[in-house]
């Protein structure tokens, strides 16, 4: 009965329909499909699979997720899941079916990925049950190359490749597991499965064949590169060592700066770059600590403008006035220039003088108004961009913890190298980077704010009416991401905050509480007494890599907030509140 609903349904709109895209037909016939899928359970379908699956807990994305008859099975043996579904009243109605925590639901599709590419995830499992044959043949060396980089070191990819007929209305193109297993020898993934079974719909002349293949560990050679350059690359001055932490610091702080350019490289603000420049440099020029053989004292003259600033002072969202503003202004075009002429000229890909990153930059000028400069992102990306190739972007994203203290160790033994009455020990404190420190004053003072407006305040976590035991904390925890941002700052009650400490609240947890999450942002930042609208977003948007197309919308920030918690789960391992 479902299949030929199914294929009257479909033959009725290739007739009348007109499709743009291959998954028209799923959004113009959601229900029809939704029946379909969801008439048989994953582990029939997928029966010779089960051997070969990763264990949970880990992360899948579940490209095509259709009902989200696969995303629920993963979900509900412990993966967290990215489910992907491009026709939206199939998502829709998948959504509402398998509503787990653990599923977050996209609108993204292949070949482009611009979405997750943003989100800055990775997986363990990438799956694609009849998929591939919707990638038309000239998009797919491009998407299998994007599937591939965003496998986990040892994950696994699995295609389901539909032979057979084409119905009417649809828009198939012929798939070859001959050709995936040769790309994927070319990115360095191996055979671990192939079979081929008949259609378990029981459609006539349909059949399925199923690909796994898994990448080894750090297939994409970048920590390699990475190594080389930290540890080989001759060195005459620190500039080197800056850039490569300076990028690290950025993508795990600020992912949501980056803008995929070809599927090769993404695209980062100058102006960003220059600005943990300054940061990374200020502690050290303080200290009067030698960057360069020729200049003992650094960046003496660049650094001396910036005496009245701290070093976390310098974070996008933070506006500065008067001669402070000019200053900062000259040292962000001299640092943009000093970034262009010598570590993004001189850090070359192994043999060769080709430059790895590229720098296109300006002055800037039109950022400074009024003395007044406010570090938005119109103003960051006004000095310029940098190109970083992706797979280097990655590895940053994925590995920053520990690349980060090999970054350190050599650049505390460059310093040694230049001077000789320095403890070693104190280089290496010296380089710490001097993260936010724990601050809840500015939010502590709205909530009073807004009490004498004559509003209540409620613990976002069990939604107690809070009176004396208040705490403003953070909802993802402070020791695990170092983010002093407006949407991760929440009033808790004292008890609720103890038994949380610094752990990482779970899928179900922040679900439960994503209606007070809301109302308090909407309340204290959106609609509060102090102008803190515009702040909030920016900061959401660049903390949380969410795109800037398509509004910025609360549930949108919430959306990001939940894929953040999903990386951090998976990639620093916190226990679980």
């Amino acid at each position: 009965m479902h299949n030929t609903h199914f294929l009257k349904a479909i033959w009725i709109f290739g007739q009348n329909g007109a499709m743009t895209n291959p998954w028209d037909v799923y959004h113009q016939e959601a229900k029809t499909f939704f029946e379909v899928y969801e008439s048989k359970p994953f582990e029939v379908l997928h029966a010779d699979l089960m051997g070969c699956l990763p264990e949970a807990p880990g992360t899948v994305l579940d490209l095509g997720a259709g009902s989200g008859r696969d995303a629920a099975w993963f979900a509900d043996i412990g993966f967290d899941v990215v489910a992907v579904e491009p026709a939206e009243a199939l998502r829709s109605l998948g959504q509402a079916a398998h509503s787990s925590a653990r599923i977050q639901w996209m609108g993204d599709h292949l070949p482009d990925l611009g979405q997750i590419y943003r989100s800055g995830l990775s997986f363990d499992l990438i799956w694609l049950a009849g998929v591939w044959m919707h990638v038309p043949p000239g998009e797919r060396a491009r998407a299998f190359r994007k599937l591939a980089a965003l496998l986990n070191p040892g994950g696994r990819l699995v295609f389901s490749l539909r032979q057979g007929p084409v119905p009417p209305g649809r828009i198939f193109h012929p798939v070859s597991a001959d050709e995936l297993e040769a790309w994927g020898s070319r990115h360095g993934l191996s055979v671990l499965l192939r079979t081929h079974a008949e259609d378990a719909l029981g459609r006539e002349g349909v059949s399925w064949t199923t690909l796994v293949l898994q990448l080894p560990e750090d297939g994409t050679g970048a920590l390699t590169l990475i190594r080389s350059l930290i540890l080989r690359d001759r060195k005459s001055s620190s500039y080197k060592l800056a850039l490569l932490r300076v990028l690290g610091r950025i993508a795990e702080t600020h992912p949501g700066t980056a803008r995929e350019e070809d599927g090769e490289a993404v695209e980062l603000p100058l102006g960003l770059v220059a600005l943990y420049w300054l940061r990374a440099y200020l502690p050290l020029a303080r200290l009067g600590l030698p960057q360069h053989p020729q200049a003992a004292s650094g960046f003496t003259a660049m650094m001396s403008r910036l005496k009245d600033l701290d070093a976390p002072q310098l974070r996008p969202g933070v506006s500065f006035h008067g001669q402070l503003a000019v200053d900062l202004h000259h040292s962000l075009v001299e640092a943009a220039q000093t970034i262009r002429r010598m570590p993004a000229t001189y850090l070359t890909h192994p043999g060769t003088q080709s430059p790895i990153f590229g720098v296109r930059s300006r002055r800037a000028g039109a950022v400074l108004v009024d003395e007044s400069l406010r570090l938005d992102q119109e103003a960051l990306w006004a000095f310029g961009s940098m190109t970083v190739p992706s797979h280097l972007w990655r590895a940053f994203r994925r590995w920053g913890p520990w690349i980060e203290p090999l970054l350190r160790q050599e650049w505390a033994a460059y310093m040694e190298s230049l001077i000789d009455t320095r403890d070693p020990r104190d280089l290496w404190r010296a380089l710490t980077w001097v993260d936010p420190q724990r601050d809840t004053r500015e939010v502590r003072t709205l909530v009073e704010d807004l009490r004498a407006r004559g509003q209540s305040i409620y613990c976002v976590w069990s939604g107690r009416h809070l009176q004396n035991e208040l705490d403003i904390d953070h909802c993802l925890p402070l020791a695990a991401w170092p983010c002093q941002d407006l949407w991760n700052m929440l009033p808790f009650s004292a008890t609720v905050n103890r038994a949380k400490g610094d752990k990482l609240v779970t899928p179900e947890r922040l679900e439960g509480a994503r209606e007070r999450l809301l109302e308090w942002w909407d309340r204290a930042y959106i609609r509060g007494p102090r102008a803190l609208e515009s702040r909030f977003r920016l900061e959401a948007q660049l903390s949380l890599a969410i795109p800037e197309e398509g509004g910025l919308g609360l549930d949108r920030v919430f959306h990001g907030l939940a894929m953040r918690r999903m990386a951090l789960a998976h990639g620093k391992l916190l226990s679980a509140w």
